[in-house]
């Protein structure tokens, strides 16, 4: 290896230089930036409208993103320095609130990478990345905050909730089990079998009498029935 360096260096050729034929597919504007749909429609047009109607801008906001502009606001708030990135001189970094949205517009609407990154002028690689590291960064952080099951005071007002909805005395939450399609995986691909006929890994959640999740649960396969994967989950352990 120290030969093939010392031969590199001595005829001058360390690396093999390629041209890049385009560095961007998108205009970039006085920022530096590419305009897309979250500058050109969420930030300018929705905005504008919401002046003249806030129960249209209200809809819009939740149909792209399944959440109310303060809701995401306060996640920018709350845990965007998890998610801030640095500019560099080759180019500047994508905004905390566009990889937010970026990243909730490809959950929600089940969209490819290629379409989120026609939709906000980036390309489908940074999508890629910019959903994984998002995903990655909140997944701890936002369940420890946001599903949490009650306990004391809050288990007591639950119960009563529930109680005066449904008159079912003692009820601490509604437990239920569902299925998350996916490809069936090259080992034990059987057992992921779901009795809807399709293969599957199995999610068991839990809301309050607000329809608030405070427990989630999946891996599981899908041959898996309710009663097993509530037998094996952390709920039953703690609430024991």
């Amino acid at each position: 290896s120290c030969l093939v360096i010392s031969f590199l260096l001595l005829t001058g050729r360390t690396r093999m230089r390629v041209n890049r034929l385009l560095w961007t597919a998108h205009p970039e504007n006085e920022r530096g930036l590419c305009d897309g749909f979250w500058e050109k429609e969420v930030l300018n047009t929705w905005e504008v409208a919401k002046m003249t109607s806030r129960r249209w801008w209200k809809a819009v906001w939740r149909s792209n993103f399944r959440m109310s502009q303060s809701t995401f606001c306060f996640l920018v708030r709350r845990y965007g320095h998890l998610l801030r990135r640095q500019s560099t001189h080759l180019r500047r970094t994508i905004s905390v609130p566009k990889r937010l949205a970026m990243t909730l517009y490809y959950l929600c609407q089940g969209e490819s990478f290629q379409e989120v990154a026609a939709l906000f002028h980036v390309g489908s690689s940074t999508v890629g990345n910019i959903v994984h590291d998002t995903v990655v960064a909140l997944h701890g952080p936002l369940c420890r905050d946001s599903i949490v099951f009650p306990v004391g005071h809050q288990l007591q007002k639950t119960m009563r909730k529930f109680e005066e909805m449904c008159g079912l005395p003692q009820c601490a939450g509604a437990l239920d089990g569902t299925f998350l399609r996916l490809l069936k995986p090259d080992e034990y691909g059987d057992v992921y079998w779901c009795y809807k006929g399709y293969t599957s890994v199995m999610i068991l959640a839990c809301v309050d009498s607000q329809g608030l999740f405070t427990f989630v649960d999946a891996g599981l396969p899908g041959s898996v029935g309710d009663a097993a994967a509530y037998n094996n989950s952390e709920l039953k352990a703690n609430i024991l």
